[in-house]
């Protein structure tokens, strides 16, 4: 490429263009081969591909993912991609829509600790999607996915917390766009420039607000759906000579400035390659509610069972939070009047816990069929208060404490502290891991195709093809 043409992809002198934050993200991504990412990232790329596969498919079934999984089968053209749950193939670009509808559907997926990002439900539509559209073997998709896993934790650290606590932003499809944009484009084999400009294309994507944490409503799911699709999309531009500004993040009127008061545009590219940002802050959810409520119900659980005394003899919670979650789980309040704002309220979240003694799938999707109405979790919701803590405002945003101090009817008291299970601090065991998928994959294909896709994740690398990790879900 000439200089000429370099500066006129990017609007200013070609040098600069290929040194900046956003070419040097870009030159990661294209750049990658399978072999480059070592074996703890590999290991941690599969945990986080098969859960997000559980959850897609578990999930299938509830209303506003109906809707979402309705509107490819009307509106997308015919293609190579596996929409899970429909034995038709549609295009790749609608396909990761409908399916990272569904992997965010029920906060269930993943996230990525001080990054406040879920990398698995953008990024594993993405890649699955264009890489059964290219036929991709299963060694690029490993690397396809490590970059876009990378790519969506980096930006979201660069952003955190003022992307949401500032500005009141939902990071999955803010940076979560820029993961599935860099995943596809390293599937097309896109190279430096053509990767900048498919960065340049996807920060017109980027968006999605908070608002749903203070009144609810099924649109936070879509926001998986629009990074994937915005990512598929961008990629294919970019392929097609479509330009762009070539310093999208870090421009005086890139994302970073328009999306946060505050960033720190240096984590995006700080040892780039050589330290794996998400290997050290991968994070799988045990339980069916937003990530920074679960330390709260593990430490709630913590002190009831450590009290000698039960639910019934509780009389008042109090839990601490740091200042973005005062905001983002503690503004809907013990009385929630959908999935969203029971999944984002500490106060029911925590009651619903401690009186039906999980927080799992089953135990939300009971409380779905009944409207969030069960008597005995709205009354001890309503005896849970939060406020902000010190200590867990400290701890924010890198970890997420949960505090909790319980008080009982006779006038004793005890505390609760805890780090969320599923979390660095607390991991799942790959038996856990493994166990989550088989009760979500279970409800929808038999056991025998399940333990095939354990199988199939656990070789991937392996695969001549994409599709054949697909191959077990396509049939019921």
């Amino acid at each position: 490429m000439t200089v000429d043409e370099t500066d006129r992809l990017a609007g200013t002198n070609g040098r600069e263009a290929l040194s900046g934050i956003t070419a040097r993200l870009a030159a990661f991504a294209a750049g990658l081969n399978p072999a480059d990412v070592p074996e703890r990232m590999v290991a941690l790329v599969k945990r986080h591909l098969l859960d997000q596969l559980g959850v897609q498919l578990a999930c299938g079934a509830l209303p506003w993912v109906r809707i979402a999984t309705d509107y490819v089968a009307r509106h997308g053209r015919s293609g190579a991609a596996t929409l899970l749950g429909d034995a038709a193939r549609y295009d790749a670009e609608l396909t990761a829509f409908g399916n990272a509808v569904a992997g965010h559907a029920f906060e269930l997926d993943d996230s990525a600790r001080g990054a406040s990002a879920h990398p698995g439900c953008v990024t594993v539509p993405t890649v699955l999607a264009v890489g059964e559209e290219l036929d991709s073997s299963g060694a690029d998709a490993l690397a396809a996915l490590a970059v876009g896993f990378e790519t969506v934790t980096r930006v979201g650290i660069a952003m955190t917390p003022s992307l949401l606590l500032h500005r009141g932003f939902h990071e999955t499809c803010v940076d979560g766009v820029f993961g599935a944009a860099a995943a596809a484009g390293r599937l097309l084999g896109l190279d430096q420039q053509a990767m900048v400009a498919t960065l340049g294309i996807a920060g017109s994507h980027a968006s999605g607000t908070t608002e749903y944490t203070q009144s609810g409503g099924d649109v936070k799911r879509l926001h998986a759906g629009l990074g994937a699709m915005g990512g598929v999309r961008s990629a294919r531009l970019a392929a097609a000579g479509f330009t762009a500004p070539a310093a999208i993040l870090e421009g005086k009127r890139g994302v970073l400035q328009a999306f946060c008061q505050e960033y720190d545009e240096t984590a995006i590219t700080r040892e780039l390659g050589q330290t794996w940002e998400f290997a050290d802050r991968a994070t799988l959810k045990p339980s069916c509610c937003a990530a920074s409520i679960i330390a709260q119900i593990n430490a709630a659980e913590q002190a009831v069972a450590g009290s000698g005394k039960g639910v019934a003899d509780i009389a008042a919670i109090r839990v601490g939070l740091d200042r973005k979650s005062m905001t983002h789980i503690g503004s809907i309040g013990p009385e929630p009047k959908d999935a969203t704002g029971a999944q984002f309220s500490t106060h029911y979240s925590v009651a619903l816990a401690l009186v039906r003694g999980s927080s799992d799938f089953d135990t939300y999707l009971t409380a779905l069929r009944g409207d969030f109405a069960d008597p005995d979790v709205l009354d001890l919701a309503r005896r849970v208060t939060v406020e902000l803590d010190p200590e867990c405002d400290a701890e924010y945003p890198e970890r997420w404490l949960g505090k909790v101090d319980i008080t009982f009817a006779d006038g004793t008291a005890t505390q609760g502290r805890s780090y969320a299970k599923g979390s660095p601090l607390d991991p799942m065991t790959d038996d856990e891991v493994r166990a989550k998928f088989r009760s979500l994959a279970e409800r929808v294909v038999p056991a025998a195709r399940a333990r095939a896709v354990v199988d199939l994740v656990d070789r991937l690398a392996e695969l001549r093809s994409v599709g054949e990790l697909l191959a077990p879900l396509r049939e019921r």
